[in-house]
């Protein structure tokens, strides 16, 4: 059972590396594919699981993966909005004359500058 699994694996790691070329647009996409698919592979092996339960788990595995660049995604585009509002405080500070607004726009200010420190992206 378990060589049946390792050997399906392997006809696919190579039949994926017989290719001459990458089709275009994949750039380093590729290299980093086989590795993910050697990564499982070397998984199942370690814990040497069964069939059902490779399968299982190299099925969470990915999803996991996947929701892993999902937030990643997210936390860079909340990183750019928080870089953004630290520029529009910093652009609209002079022309403010009221002194409560001017109070609030420096306290968001204060507070997207310390997430971004927590971040280590202060500017």
């Amino acid at each position: 059972m378990r060589t049946s699994v390792i050997a399906a694996i392997l006809i696919c790691l190579i039949a994926g590396t017989l290719s001459a070329q990458p089709p275009e647009g994949m750039g380093n996409r590729r290299p980093m594919e086989r590795l993910e698919r050697f990564k499982k592979i070397r998984m199942v092996e370690a814990l040497n699981l069964d069939e059902e339960t490779g399968l299982k788990l190299v099925s969470r595995y990915t999803k996991h993966r996947e929701r892993m660049k999902e937030l990643e995604e997210e936390r860079l585009a909340v990183v750019e909005r928080l870089e953004a509002l630290v520029q529009l405080c910093a652009e609209r500070r002079g022309t403010v004359a009221d002194p409560r607004l001017k109070a609030i726009l420096d306290d968001i200010d204060l507070r997207a500058q310390v997430e971004l420190a927590k971040l280590g992206r202060a500017s």
